[in-house]
């Protein structure tokens, strides 16, 4: 009698536990399917395991390119604690490529997984979606799908909330790796938030839509950079653009169209890539339009043999105003470089002016002059670069290195032959001496 008891008691424990499976199959699959229609998924299809293999329940539909499939889930620690039951939403068709885009929230495991298995990341250029976010894979179709709007719905989604009707969120768990992004809602206490699937799914979808490879990526990366507002993400899309794609016609009117951008960096970027064309960008951002002391800088590097003596002459006029000390000390060497009566009046003013100062980046500009005088000074920059040489040690060697470049320039005079004369300042003349020494007029042994 008492076994029949235990067996019937069992009986009635396995008809209870039968019928709420039964019961749960059937509350997700109608929660499902109004979810499959509220999106507008087609080709909808059930697939069942049997009425007690609830793990293997699931919906599959299309929506247009993208592959859909709700699953009925058990034992998935990121959804909360074991034994937890939820839906896995597993969104396919992103056609991202072989590894496709690896995203997740920066963390603990992150940057463990970062020393262990290492991996280019792709920096985006927005300081606040790459401090939060981790990704890998091709820059390019990294920069084309992570617009601004994108960059703004996919964070929300990857911060494990979604967006609800009325202000309110879910709680949910995400992930987006070799082309498949993953959304995981746990049922929590008697499937409270099983009525909020067709709400999730419509987030998840317009996301997911986002996330699909443009066909053609030049193209969509150009079309971002017009929309754009943080400039290091502009600067990072028109870099990738003139590396990637240089002849690609997209590239070349996104070029075109930078020259006019608000950031001086984005220009600079336009005006190098763009050769002939980028010139006057270069002339300007090297001037100081709207531009920090090392991009101008930059931009006069660039610029290179073909600033000519007054272009230099008037960013260098420009840059010693604005005290644009890395800029001046270019245009100095530009001026070098170029030589002749103007340019050389130019700097040995420089040298005067700046020679007589001990220590900071203004006493850097007549170092810089001397030098430059080193390679295009005459007999007449002697003088100037011997009263430099009342300056620090590294004033000291700059003037009287210079003052041996033009001793070696001067026809007939060999090494150690020049003197300072005794007579008119700045006058040099032929010394008898030791071979290797340069000897000035009135110097004591």
């Amino acid at each position: 009698m008492e076994t029949l008891i235990v067996f019937g008691g069992a009986a009635v424990a396995l008809s209870i536990s039968y019928l709420w499976k039964v019961k749960r199959r059937r509350a997700h699959l109608r929660v499902w399917r109004q979810a499959a229609r509220r999106v507008g998924l087609t080709d909808v299809q059930a697939e069942e395991g049997g009425p007690l293999k609830t793990g293997s329940l699931s919906l599959v539909g299309r929506s247009g390119e993208l592959h859909v499939r709700l699953q009925f889930t058990t034992n998935d620690d990121e959804l909360g604690r074991n034994d937890e039951r939820g839906t896995k939403i597993v969104v396919t068709g992103l056609d991202h490529g072989p590894g496709g885009l690896f995203l997740r929230r920066e963390g603990l495991s992150i940057a463990l997984e970062k020393g262990l298995v290492g991996g280019r990341e792709i920096e985006i250029g927005d300081p606040s979606f790459d401090d939060e976010y981790y990704v890998l894979g091709y820059a390019p179709l990294a920069l084309a799908l992570l617009d601004a709007e994108t960059r703004g719905r996919l964070a929300g989604l990857m911060r494990n909330r979604v967006a609800m009707p009325g202000g309110k969120s879910a709680k949910v768990g995400a992930s987006l790796a070799d082309g498949v992004l993953e959304v995981r809602v746990r049922d929590g206490p008697f499937s409270v938030k099983l009525r909020r699937i067709p709400d999730i799914l419509a987030a998840v979808i317009e996301v997911a839509r986002r996330l699909v490879a443009p066909r053609a990526l030049a193209a969509r990366i150009a079309e971002n950079l017009r929309a754009e507002p943080e400039a290091r993400v502009r600067l990072r899309c028109l870099t990738t653009l003139a590396r990637e794609f240089p002849s690609h016609p997209a590239a070349r009117e996104a070029l075109l169209s930078a020259r006019e951008d608000p950031d001086a960096e984005v220009r600079l970027r336009a005006g190098l890539s763009l050769g002939p064309e980028g010139r006057d960008v270069l002339l300007a951002v090297a001037s100081g339009q709207g531009a920090e002391d090392a991009t101008s800088e930059r931009a006069v590097l660039a610029l290179g043999v073909s600033l000519s003596t007054d272009e230099a002459q008037g960013i260098l006029r420009n840059a010693l105003r604005k005290r644009r000390e890395a800029t001046a000390r270019v245009c100095l060497r530009a001026l070098g470089r170029r030589g002749g009566s103007d340019a050389i009046d130019t700097v040995v003013k420089v040298l005067a002016v700046e020679g007589g100062r001990r220590q900071g980046p203004r006493r850097e500009l007549a170092v810089a002059a001397a030098r430059a005088l080193g390679r295009v000074g005459t007999t007449a920059s002697v003088g100037p670069l011997r009263e430099a040489e009342e300056g620090d040690a590294e004033m000291r060697r700059a003037a009287r290195q210079a003052i041996a470049e033009i001793q070696s320039r001067l026809m007939g005079a060999a090494p150690g032959q020049l003197s300072l004369a005794g007579g008119e300042s700045g006058q040099l003349s032929l010394a008898e001496g030791e071979e290797g020494r340069l000897s000035l007029a009135g110097e004591r042994e």
